[in-house]
Order: C-alpha cells, then sequence, then structure tokens
C-alpha cells in the first residue's frame, strides 16, 4: 500500500511540474511576441517616431514625431503619451525647443495629425534610446526607437 502512494505522489509531483513548465513557456512566447516599434497606439492616439537633430548652441537631442487623435474629444500630444529618452542607461532630462513651434500643445481635433518635437538635454554623443510609454503611473513601454548621434 505504501509503494503505491508513492508511486501516486510522485506521478502528481511529476504532472505539476510538467503543468508549471508548460505555463512559463507560454509566458515567455507571449513576452517575445510584443515587439516594440518605433510606431505607438494607446487608446484611440498614436505616436510615429522619426528623425532627429542635434542642437549643438544647447546640447540637446530634438526627436521628430507625427501625433494622431483618433478620439472624438480634442487632445493634446503631451497628454497622451509619455516619452523618455536613456544615453548610457541614464534618463535625459526634458528640455524646451525654443528655436520652432513643437506643436506638443497645439489642441488636436478628431482624426487630425499634427508634427511634435521632444527635447531632451544630452551628455553626449553616444546613442540614445527613446520609450513611448503609457500615459499612467506604469508608463508601460509601447514604443521605441534607438538613435545614432554619432554622425
Amino acid at each position: 500500500m505504501k509503494k503505491k502512494n508513492i508511486i501516486k505522489t510522485l506521478g502528481i509531483i511529476l504532472a505539476l511540474t510538467f503543468a508549471l513548465t508548460a505555463c512559463d513557456d507560454v509566458e515567455t512566447v507571449s513576452d517575445t511576441a510584443q515587439e516594440v516599434s518605433d510606431y505607438a497606439e494607446y487608446e484611440k492616439w498614436s505616436l510615429q517616431l522619426k528623425d532627429s537633430f542635434i542642437d549643438e548652441e544647447n546640447n540637446s537631442l530634438h526627436i521628430n514625431a507625427t501625433y494622431t487623435n483618433n478620439s472624438e474629444e480634442p487632445t493634446y500630444a503631451a497628454s497622451c503619451f509619455a516619452v523618455r529618452a536613456f544615453q548610457n542607461d541614464k534618463e535625459l532630462t526634458e528640455s524646451v525647443y525654443l528655436n520652432g513651434e513643437d506643436n506638443l500643445a497645439t489642441e488636436v481635433r478628431n482624426g487630425q495629425s499634427v508634427d511634435v518635437i521632444y527635447s531632451f538635454e544630452l551628455t553626449d554623443r553616444s546613442e540614445a534610446e527613446v520609450l513611448v510609454g503609457e500615459p499612467t503611473a506604469e508608463q508601460a513601454t509601447i514604443g521605441k526607437k534607438v538613435y545614432n548621434l554619432e554622425n
């Protein structure tokens, strides 16, 4: 009788081990399926990261993007996405682009798009990674582009 119980227990342990391994594999597959590109969508808004330029005088990086509002309500690009930039694993400080209109505070109505500029203070000329996050406390990354600044 004891051998039967030991065999049953070992069988249950083995089955649970396989079940947990299968669950872990499913999570891994779903994580890799969610690749992030330079195009981000959240609710009814979208943001397409484009090219960049450097303001040598102010040592700042400016990222060109296109913001589109497909919601019924007018919105502003500044409030619909959390855009952050990093160099050498350190977050860059946001800056203001004074030489032109960045349109982040321009009201955008249903179905309209506007070109916007996100600006950051540079630490050096190493590559910069720009992440687009949801406008929530978690700021889950939904868009990303790496800019080579050594040119």
